[in-house]
């Protein structure tokens, strides 16, 4: 019978570099929590080089959720890939929430869900804010929630849960995008159905 050999070598730089990640994921959540909740997709690329890829990584969440907090900061978004999102337009990233400062802000998600919904509330000041919607880039038509109209339109007048997207047809991986035409808006979380 053949054996595999077994590097031990390998396995302890293996061990000591999930310490390392670990070490270093629990600093970053020091100083940043909101790099806690993606701490697992750090630590499954352990087996890829950590200066060229884990590393950089770390190092630019924490830039984006420490080094902008609180702070307004004008943000340009690609495509992003599924279950990732992306700002447009002149945001303040607060510990809760996002608040947008001037009017036509976007966000950008590509999620593959029946149901999108955003948790959302209107600005310090209380005025409504209009915004338009596209699935696809284009109108949802038979695919809008019960907070917006089958041309994408909806207000938010109170904080609260909006549903935004409900899919009548097979679900498959979609790109929303909603544009705030009024500034103001806080945004707190997506959730899916």
């Amino acid at each position: 019978m053949i054996r595999p050999e077994f590097d031990s070598s390998s396995a302890a730089k293996r061990t000591a570099l999930l310490f390392v990640l670990d070490y270093l994921g629990g600093v970053l959540t020091i100083v940043s929590p909101c790099v806690l909740p993606v701490l697992p997709f750090v630590f499954a690329r352990a087996d890829r080089p950590f200066t060229r890829s884990t590393l950089p990584m770390l190092v630019g969440m924490a830039a984006i959720f420490g080094a902008v907090e609180d702070k307004k900061h004008c943000y340009t978004t690609g495509a992003p890939g599924l279950n990732e999102w992306g700002l447009l337009g002149e945001w303040t990233i607060g510990k809760e929430h996002a608040t947008l400062g001037a009017a036509n802000g976007t966000i950008v998600y590509r999620f593959h869900a029946r149901d999108l919904h955003l948790v959302l509330g209107p600005g310090s000041d209380g005025k409504p804010v209009r915004f338009r919607l596209t699935v696809d880039g284009t109108a949802p038509g038979n695919d809008h929630g019960v907070d917006v109209n089958a041309a994408g339109e909806g207000v938010i007048n109170e904080q609260r849960l909006y549903q935004l997207v409900r899919q009548k047809g097979p679900v498959t991986e979609r790109t929303f995008k909603i544009r705030f035409i009024d500034p103001g808006v806080e945004v707190f979380a997506f959730t899916f159905g």
